[in-house]
């Protein structure tokens, strides 16, 4: 589902604005490494399956890397992949359940799943808001995790099956788009756009609280200054002085 609706936004817009690359490499990789027993024979659907989540994400990578290629901005798609692909070969390499290269592949790609919408929502973060589409697909990314949360629970009571590999990575991935959730719930399903950074539509608007602005365009290593990267700081600067000088009328009177 959330592949049908990426793909249709995709081509309807003729853009791949605001998607990450780095995300639907990471999918296909995870898929690749997963689906290595695809000429094993066990249903049609099954099959069918496995194809389809394969070539379409290959699809989507074409897309994006030459039809739409114009507007794709790699400057804001910018969280390093190693960070995600290392320690999850590590963790499949501890955790399997036999050392064998099709077991450790199964277990690489569950730990990657967990962590491969990251690239995604930090891209959320650097612009601070999204299209309506793209927040729609994000959020069957999370459905479709979230819906694995009963059949777990089915198998354990009905079949007494626990996979604790898949379990551990399910409640982690849930867990990462559960920030994202809360403001889809929120914002989108009310109607309202997506946004992270509401402030600064209108510096004044926040009221007494411009030194919290301030502060926060300080540049920090680990901290993300998009509106100090998008606004020039002469500008910053006359805003933040006029918050000031209202502030001082307000006491005044």
């Amino acid at each position: 589902m959330q592949t049908v609706i990426l793909l249709h936004a995709m081509q309807s817009k003729r853009s791949c604005r605001g998607i990450s690359f780095k995300t639907q490499l990471l999918y296909l990789v995870v898929f690749v490494t997963r689906y290595l027993d695809l000429f094993h024979f066990i249903s049609l659907y099954n099959t069918a399956m496995k194809v389809f989540f394969i070539a379409s994400s290959a699809y989507i990578l074409y897309l994006m890397k030459f039809r739409y290629r114009p507007t794709h901005d790699p400057a804001i798609d910018t969280l390093r992949l190693e960070y995600l692909l290392g320690p999850c070969a590590v963790l499949a390499l501890i955790f399997n359940y036999k050392f064998t290269p099709m077991e450790i592949l199964w277990s690489f790609s569950i730990f990657l799943e967990a962590v491969a919408v990251l690239p995604q929502l930090f891209m959320l973060q650097r612009t601070g808001e999204a299209e309506t589409i793209t927040t729609h697909y994000l959020a069957a990314l999370a459905a479709y995790r979230a819906l694995y949360i009963p059949n777990w629970i089915y198998r354990y009571v009905m079949e007494e099956t626990f996979d604790p590999i898949a379990v551990i990575s399910g409640i982690v991935q849930t867990a990462v788009f559960s920030d994202f959730a809360w403001i889809y719930y929120n914002k989108v399903l009310h109607g309202q756009k997506f946004e992270l950074f509401e402030s600064e539509q209108d510096p004044c608007r926040a009221g007494s609280r411009h030194d919290s602005l301030a502060a926060s365009l300080v540049p920090t290593p680990s901290s993300s200054p998009l509106y100090a990267e998008r606004v020039p700081n002469r500008v910053l600067t006359n805003e933040l002085r006029n918050c000031k000088s209202i502030d001082s009328e307000t006491r005044r009177t």
